[in-house]
């Protein structure tokens, strides 16, 4: 996340939820309005600490407050929450299930010999040698795979926030599918970290079980240890083995039979005889399991599980890049201020006033306080300048033009370059924008080929005159229903780089 936000695993988790509920609910249908505002409210009484830390335990406490009102009245949100937790018990189960499989895989062919060769035996070494070499040269391929997002636990952890067969489709549905994959990138990294805690330690349970059961056995049946080969001739079994067993032979004393003695070991007559006693060779194949599989798996579950519970007290969330969370950022600290709106040569309408309000609280924070002028008459900027007081109260002042005018750089620009100076010269810090309402244009003209073209044009030549000035401006129309993504364009031109509002 390039916010660089984090919080501890629940706080993270339940403000995934809110997010998607918040993106997706503009008709306030699972979160009402009062519950917005209370969970605001909530925040701030407790909310502590400031700066980032400030910010964390805000975020955390009104996430927690509305994630609380949607459990407690939509069951397939609140079920979506609980399964898209780690299932704790797959950690104690997982490495459970291998000790008894690999205590009871020696019991599968219900006979009496320890192969010397035993692919089994050799095969779990030469697996497990192999994943450590992997872990060794993954880092290597890492650059390679960064684009991949979450890689595979995205994949494979998702089914871990599958929300239930409650969550239907509509609304709900488009709430909750984005919650799993969004939450599913997010705790990627500390899910995996789980996920190999627990194979590592399932891996080292596999092996304990695996001699565990045959030094059980061993108590009431004599295994008989030998070896046979199509191909190997007592030297190469002799060479395979000392390589193998060598390290347990030198740490516990029993020492490797000559390729002479390997011979002597070789089954005959289809195995009925041959061989020798099991015990030495029972303790040297144990000895090798525990130090090249029992205690590198167990230190590996180890690291893991400590990267798992560093990794849940740090969680990604969206940072100040996203902008649903700076939206949040600035409620915390009670909105954008003040925003006053001042039309010029341009009256609008209750619909057009309505309109802007929304969209102003929805791009800078319900907290913010708008506030909207009469219009000034066309040619009037200098006399509404000289008896009206810029108080400066806010930290915002939005000049309101309409598309239906042609701009003009000595009147309409004129009018936002002194509001700009004047502010600047005061020292209030209160920033200048402009806005273009295309609505009556659009409305004056509705029906008529190339009305897109002919907007757009007109939008240009307005954006062009304030970039002259320095005066970031923004043109969309002023409706009840504007187009998704109108409240994000409108903060990105108020509040970006060229404002030095953008809080970075």
């Amino acid at each position: 996340m390039a916010g660089g936000l984090t919080l501890p695993e629940d706080d993270a988790r339940r403000l995934w939820l809110v997010r998607a509920v918040e993106i997706h609910d503009e008709a306030e249908q699972l979160l009402t309005r009062e519950d917005r505002e209370q969970a605001e409210a909530h925040a701030r009484s407790v909310a502590a600490g400031t700066g980032a830390k400030g910010q964390r335990s805000w975020l955390a406490a009104r996430s927690a407050f509305a994630a609380s009102r949607l459990e407690a009245r939509h069951p397939a949100i609140a079920q979506a929450l609980s399964r898209s937790r780690w299932p704790g018990w797959l950690s104690l189960a997982l490495p459970a299930l291998a000790f008894v499989l690999g205590a009871i895989s020696n019991e599968l062919d219900g006979g009496n010999r320890l192969e010397l060769l035993a692919v089994p035996l050799i095969g779990i070494i030469a697996w497990n040698l192999a994943v450590y070499l992997a872990i060794l040269i993954g880092p290597l391929f890492r650059r390679k795979v960064a684009g991949s997002g979450a890689g595979w636990w995205q994949r494979i952890g998702h089914p871990f926030s599958v929300l239930g067969p409650n969550a239907g489709g509509g609304l709900t549905g488009r709430v909750l599918g984005d919650f799993a994959r969004d939450w599913a990138g997010a705790s990627a990294r500390l899910q995996s970290a789980r996920a190999s805690a627990t194979m590592h330690l399932a891996a080292a349970l596999f092996a304990l079980g695996l001699v565990a059961g045959i030094f059980v056995r061993a108590l009431t049946v004599e295994y008989r240890a030998g070896w046979e080969s199509t191909f190997l001739t007592p030297g190469a079994v002799h060479s395979v083995l000392s390589a193998v067993l060598g390290p347990a032979s030198l740490l516990t004393g029993i020492a490797i039979p000559p390729e002479q003695g390997i011979a002597a070991l070789r089954w005959d007559g289809g195995g009925s005889t041959g061989g020798e006693n099991a015990g030495p060779w029972i303790v040297l194949w144990t000895a090798t399991l525990i130090g090249l599989v029992v205690l590198p798996r167990l230190l590996l579950a180890g690291w893991a599980a400590l990267r798992g519970k560093t990794g849940a007290r740090r969680v990604c969330i969206p940072g100040r890049e996203d902008f649903y969370v700076r939206r949040l950022l600035r409620a915390a600290g009670g909105g954008a201020g003040g925003v006053r709106v001042t039309p010029y040569a341009y009256t609008p309408d209750d619909t057009a006033r309505a309109s802007l309000t929304r969209l102003l609280h929805s791009a800078l924070g319900e907290g913010s306080r708008v506030r909207i002028d009469p219009a000034i008459p066309y040619g009037d900027e200098e006399g509404w300048l000289e008896r009206t007081a810029l108080d400066g109260e806010g930290d915002l002042h939005i000049v309101l033009f309409s598309l239906s005018a042609t701009p003009e750089e000595e009147n309409h620009g004129a009018f936002a370059a002194m509001l700009r100076d004047s502010y600047a010269a005061s020292g209030e810090g209160v920033r200048v924008a402009a806005l273009v309402d295309e609505q009556p244009f659009r409305t004056h003209f509705a029906g008529q080929s190339g009305l897109a073209e002919r907007a757009g044009a007109r939008a240009e030549n307005w954006a062009a005159i304030m970039k002259r000035l320095g005066v970031p401006v923004v043109s969309l129309p002023l409706v009840p229903d504007p187009a998704e993504g109108t409240a994000q364009r409108l903060e990105g031109a108020l509040l970006g780089e060229n404002l030095g509002l953008s809080p970075r």
